[in-house]
């Protein structure tokens, strides 16, 4: 995905389009740039992936991961108006953009952590494992009574299974309830 010659952009008020001014064997004109990032990121998220907010208010979009590709567009937004971005790639710091649109720097982006919520067991015992599936190793357990049930936040799922906050391993959404 190449640009091809010298890119200039121009603000379009902050509205996230953006045009591009190429500049290439002595002829220049201006044409669209790439469609703005966040217009495919919220119709189709694969499994696996994770979504970004950039850190700065303007963030060049390359063609490839590093700064040696070509400047192919840019993400501007205000500071309280931060969209997610979904990296399905990462390369020496580079994250590929989900839209296409091409790579960003990873340094100036935050990972957007997903939704926490808080759960209690069902059972008296629940096997901690090292991830989500029986087919893993089991790493411990939770063990309460009726009556006596602690809470613990989920913070990611996958295939009916919660990772736990503190870092203990996974344990089976199926044998808990969620905490209203």
């Amino acid at each position: 995905m190449g640009c091809g010659g010298r890119i200039r952009q121009k603000d379009t008020g902050g509205s996230g389009i953006h045009f591009v001014h190429r500049e290439k064997h002595g002829k220049s004109g201006t044409v669209p740039a790439i469609r703005h990032p966040q217009e495919e990121e919220d119709k189709k998220e694969p499994d696996g992936l994770y979504k970004v907010t950039t850190s700065c208010d303007a963030l060049n979009i390359r063609s490839g991961p590093g700064t040696k590709y070509t400047v192919c567009g840019a993400i501007r937004e205000k500071p309280r108006e931060k969209k997610h971005y979904t990296i399905v790639e990462e390369r020496n710091g580079w994250g590929r953009l989900l839209s296409g649109a091409g790579w960003i720097s990873l340094a100036y982006t935050a990972k957007v952590l997903a939704e926490t919520y808080v759960v209690t067991t069902t059972c008296d015992i629940l096997n901690i494992r090292s991830g989500p599936g029986t087919q893993y190793r089991a790493l411990g357990a939770i063990r309460e009574r009726a009556g006596e049930k602690k809470e613990y936040t989920i913070v990611g799922e996958e295939n009916g299974w919660g990772k736990l906050l503190s870092g203990a391993g996974w344990i089976s959404l199926k044998y808990t309830r969620k905490v209203s």
